[in-house]
């Protein structure tokens, strides 16, 4: 079967892959249906700052969490990998809105795995034709909020990620929370920061549970559901991630961990967590590891959601 583009949806159609995302069953996009989680991973890293394996990071999750203890999410459905052109970013992009806007139609929540920071207003975009309206909270090192030029001279990776989420929202800056942002900011981006919500990596670590009822209570002014993006490089550099360029201090993962705690209960309809790269020697298979209970307790927060869908 083929989307609109003519192009093969899930390329694992047909096919039982040795490992699953925590061992759950495999499924199509016509088998998912309200209450689901649809697992999804994304081959691509077209935009990574000079490190190049987040598309490698989909086939790693599947092969620790399936061995792992952690159990399988409540809902939880393998879907495979989205379908991606490694020569084709703006094709891509494409494709992953036409497949998660599909998965968003069925009512089901999307949770994608692997890639980097370019594909988070590739799946928003989809998922809000879809199901409408949303907020965004975002995890991560870096606000994306300079302007487009300036993401282009000679520097792929400074991509204006949040400026491209806020054209796709009604509500713009304001429907979108920055947390754990760290380093010196360019006075273009300190301007823009003031229309977001804006949580510090200091402050987000130091209380966070603080944090997330502030930061939760302003989205909620502007909409009603939630997308949750999470990029790796959040971590600090000791924890395996890989933020270019490096910036002093970050959470740990019992930080993070503590974060996405405190955002049980919120209402989600889909996540992402984007940006590791697993095929860095020793270091970068443990951190898999670690970050399989990152995923985990995303999953949890989309499962709270999905079980209260007819």
């Amino acid at each position: 079967m083929t989307d609109a583009a003519g192009d093969l949806a899930f390329p694992l159609r047909g096919l039982r892959p040795a490992a699953t995302f925590f061992g759950a069953p495999v499924a199509d996009v016509e088998d998912v249906a309200p209450g689901t989680i649809g697992a999804a991973g994304v081959y691509c890293d077209h935009f990574s700052a000079g490190q190049p394996g987040g598309r490698f990071g989909a086939r790693q999750f599947r092969y620790v969490s399936t061995v792992s203890d952690l159990p399988v999410p409540t809902g939880l459905v393998d879907l495979g990998d989205f379908n991606v052109f490694p020569l084709e970013p703006q094709r891509t992009c494409e494709i992953l809105s036409d497949q998660s806007q599909r998965i968003a139609a069925t009512g089901a929540a999307l949770f994608a795995i692997g890639g980097d920071f370019s594909v988070t207003p590739a799946l928003l975009r989809g998922i809000v034709r879809a199901i409408g309206p949303l907020a965004v909270l975002r995890i991560s090192s870096r606000l994306d909020l300079q302007s487009a030029a300036a993401g282009t001279a000679g520097a792929p990776w400074r991509r204006s990620a949040t400026r491209e989420l806020a054209e796709i929202l009604p509500n713009q800056l304001s429907a979108i929370a920055l947390l754990g942002a760290r380093g010196t900011l360019p006075a273009e981006e300190q301007a823009a920061a003031s229309e977001a919500v804006v949580v510090p990596a200091t402050e987000l670590a130091a209380a966070p549970e603080h944090a997330v009822r502030k930061t939760c209570d302003a989205l909620q002014r502007v909409a009603a559901r939630f997308y949750l993006s999470v990029d790796v490089d959040v971590l600090a550099p000791r924890f395996g991630a890989r933020a270019l360029p490096t910036e002093a201090g970050g959470l740990s993962v019992v930080q993070l961990l503590d974060v996405l705690a405190a955002l049980d209960g919120m209402p989600f309809v889909g996540a992402e967590l984007t940006g590791h790269v697993p095929d860095l020697g020793v270091a970068g298979r443990a951190m898999t590891s670690q970050l399989a209970c990152v995923a985990a307790k995303m999953l949890d927060c989309l499962a709270e959601q999905a079980q209260q869908c007819p």
